[in-house]
């Protein structure tokens, strides 16, 4: 045991240094913070100790102290890889990613907070992000009476960043590697100005809040707040090992799968559609620049997202996070099998959506959308298109802007991280 663990933190100076100094500066976020590096038991309550041994007990060293674990090839990084991978799926809902590394086990604490700012929402600046190229973090925070809870994370300004309600025993994971879509399938995203030339992207995929100012991160919280909140990713997972178990059927899953997303994303994204629906299904996100922080072509962008999982006669709803934290509808999409096509003039993060909709009037079938005034039109919901003119630039973006995802940029292609939750 010792053996394994001394080589461990000889392969891991660089984790573990990342995992002091980095975390010891002071947050801008709250008033005094002090953020070290997890210990003994001793610095732990029972409730707390006991959730963290149970969970993150692999990473116990011989000393009592709780160390990291950057994957190296070896065979004990292997099974803590693993280890990880299942505990990022069954605590947070998260998984198709190749590698989990346990990067940070750290104790926060803080002054002079008040109830009134931990009620609302507390954001701590815990640590740099690694050199390491991980794709996204997940962040584990162990309440005073031992619960296991998830913290809404961003990067912002080269920093991992997350929202709590309260402190005490944090662990930071970062995951990294292709994330598994529709089985391994490529998505793949093509743009073109007014004159029908190609422009290079850059996309993040999976991870809307890469890169993303204040305002956006902000937008992109509040829009999700309900997703959070509810746990919609550990909802879905738990439907989905049911589902493998045997406990329920096909249909039962399909039908609780989409009671789940419609609670919890129905409401926010109303809010930014004229669509009118029923049920909705997150299928991705992803934050789109242009190659080398070029400037967007005069008229805009046309950009078409290729997923084998859209299928022509279905209703999608794209969304785009503007710089000022607005949320911006793309509309008068061209849906085709395989792929989706929209317009718009600035670039962010964006989100997208396949949703549908419950027979309305005599002769509207189900899934058919139902336009509002100014809206889509509805005969995207049965297959057929209508393109509407690009808007000028300058003018007043009441008509879409938004979404989208990976592209083909330099001979390689960008791979969108979907949150197309089917077992």
């Amino acid at each position: 045991m010792k053996k394994k663990f001394s080589v461990l933190l000889a392969t891991l100076v660089l984790a573990l240094a990342m995992g002091t100094s980095a975390m010891a500066a002071v947050s801008p976020y709250i008033v005094a913070p002090e953020i070290v590096e997890l210990g003994e038991a001793g610095s732990m309550n029972n409730a707390e100790y006991n959730t963290l041994f149970k969970v993150f007990g692999d990473w116990l060293s011989d000393s009592g102290r709780f160390i990291t674990s950057v994957w190296d090839g070896s065979a004990w990084s292997e099974e803590r890889n693993k280890t990880a991978l299942s505990i990022v799926k069954n605590y947070a809902g998260i998984s198709g990613w190749e590698r989990a590394d346990v990067i940070a086990f750290m104790s926060v604490s803080a002054k002079n907070v008040t109830a009134e700012m931990w009620k609302a929402g507390v954001q701590v600046s815990l640590m740099d992000v690694p050199s390491l190229g991980y794709n996204k973090f997940v962040v584990f925070h162990i309440t005073s009476d031992g619960k296991l809870e998830v913290i809404p994370n961003k990067v912002e300004n080269g920093r991992v960043i997350g929202t709590f309600h309260s402190l005490s025993p944090v662990i930071v994971i970062g995951l990294k590697g292709s994330f598994s879509v529709s089985g391994g399938t490529a998505v793949d995203a093509t743009a073109t100005d007014s004159t029908g030339a190609a422009v290079k992207l850059e996309v993040v995929a999976g991870n809307a809040l890469a890169g993303a100012n204040a305002a956006e991160a902000k937008e992109y919280n509040a829009l999700f707040k309900t997703w959070q909140d509810e746990q919609g990713e550990k909802a879905l997972a738990d439907l989905a090992e049911q589902l493998k178990a045997g406990q329920i059927t096909e249909k039962a899953y399909r039908e609780q799968q989409s009671e789940i997303l419609t609670k919890c994303l129905k409401e926010t994204v109303s809010r930014h559609s004229q669509v009118k629906f029923d049920t909705i299904q997150w299928y991705g996100e992803a934050n789109i620049s242009l190659t080398d922080g070029g400037a967007m072509p005069k008229g805009g962008l046309d950009i078409t997202i290729r997923d084998p999982q859209i299928k022509k006669g279905t209703t999608m709803i794209l969304l785009h996070i503007k710089e000022d934290g607005t949320v911006e509808e793309i509309r008068n999409l061209k849906v085709t099998d395989g792929a989706i096509t929209g317009h718009f003039n600035s670039l962010s993060p964006v989100v997208y959506f396949e949703v549908t909709s419950r027979t309305t009037s005599a002769g509207n079938q189900t899934g058919v959308q139902q336009p509002a005034s100014g809206g889509q039109t509805g005969a995207q919901g049965s297959g057929s298109t209508n393109n509407a003119a690009s808007p000028k630039t300058g003018e007043h973006d009441m008509t879409a802007l938004a979404v989208l995802v990976a592209l083909m940029a330099a001979g390689g292609v960008a791979y969108l991280g979907r949150r197309r939750c089917h077992a």
